[in-house]
């Protein structure tokens, strides 16, 4: 089993689904010395429980990658807790997380019980050691891990072995509600007819909000911080890549951006697990913008997620702040 001695670097990136999350994990994953793992967090349920496909092709259980992994860090997936690790994953909501640390950051951690406490150590001890197996069996000094739950970060950040840098990722909430109404399929399960969640615009705008907020907060925890918009992401990927390897002390050459073309990516096959099924894609990739929801998006749905999640959008900078001018 893997120890702990050896301090892990991991870029945790945040957001709501469908913001451009699993994009920039596969880019992140195209970059030399850097293993993109997909959604940490899901990786119990979607690949040890239910056995779905990794990002490579394959099942878990056949992947030879992922069964390196939970030997060297567990001694055998069937080592693990799952009950233990799902049951605190339930119990520590995300929605818990953001009305507690939208009031006092400090309160998350102070209110818990010496049980609570104890099983968020033993939590983060699990993480510590699947990201330094990841680390070990990837040759990789630096893992990337889109679980996009801020609760987790929240609690990972407090354990010492883990150097935790966090991706802020934002798109404009229309387009994320745009998407969130679509019908997709989830192609890492045999059932034909499974598809991906489906939210209403003000579920979505509910969400958004909350998401945000939460990883908007953890700034005032200390955490390593650093904000990206999808949109930006899109238009000048190189530029805002070369941003976050700096932001987050990773020295790379410039020839580890020749993945990027114009208006294309390159991409290398993964063992993502979990997200967007843009996961199994490899080889060359058009980066166009999805702005659909500009001429699709309803009259009505446009007014009602604009309305509920207007301080945030002004904050992110995709709508001007308000005039406050004197009238004469």
């Amino acid at each position: 089993m893997t120890g702990e001695a050896d301090t892990v670097r991991v870029l945790y990136i945040g957001g709501l689904g469908r913001s451009g999350t699993t994009l920039l994990n596969r880019m992140l994953g195209e970059l030399p010395d850097v293993c993109a793992i997909g959604e940490a967090v899901n990786l119990w349920r979607q690949g040890v429980v239910n056995n779905e496909k990794c990002g490579c092709g394959t099942r878990f259980h056949s992947c030879s990658f992922w069964q390196e992994v939970g030997a060297l860090a567990f001694g055998g997936w069937h080592r693990v807790d799952l009950e233990g690790v799902l049951a605190l994953r339930s119990a520590n909501s995300r929605f818990r997380f953001v009305r507690e640390a939208s009031l006092a950051p400090e309160s998350v951690t102070m209110s818990l019980t010496p049980a609570a406490r104890r099983g968020i150590e033993a939590n983060n001890v699990l993480y510590s050691r699947l990201y330094s197996a990841i680390s070990q069996v990837s040759g990789c000094s630096v893992v990337v891990d889109a679980s996009k739950h801020a609760s987790l970060l929240s609690y990972l950040r407090q354990h010492e072995p883990l150097d935790i840098r966090l991706i802020h990722v934002v798109r404009d909430s229309r387009g994320v509600a745009h998407s969130w109404a679509k019908i997709r399929q989830r192609p890492e399960s045999d059932d034909q007819g499974s598809v991906m969640d489906r939210f209403s615009a003000v579920r979505s705008a509910m969400l958004w909000n909350m998401y945000n907020a939460s990883f908007f907060a953890l700034r005032q925890l200390g955490v390593a911080y650093h904000r990206l918009r999808y949109e930006d992401l899109v238009r000048t990927p190189e530029r805002h890549l070369r941003e976050i390897v700096s932001a987050a002390e990773i020295g790379v050459a410039d020839e580890a951006f020749s993945f990027l073309g114009d208006g294309y990516v390159r991409l290398t096959n993964t063992h993502c697990v979990a997200g967007n099924p843009m996961r199994f894609e490899h080889g060359r990739m058009t980066l166009r913008m999805d702005d659909e929801w500009i001429s699709m998006l309803s009259r009505r749905d446009r007014l009602t997620v604009t309305g509920l999640t207007l301080p945030l959008l002004i904050q992110f900078g995709y709508l001007p702040r308000p005039s406050h001018g004197v009238r004469r």
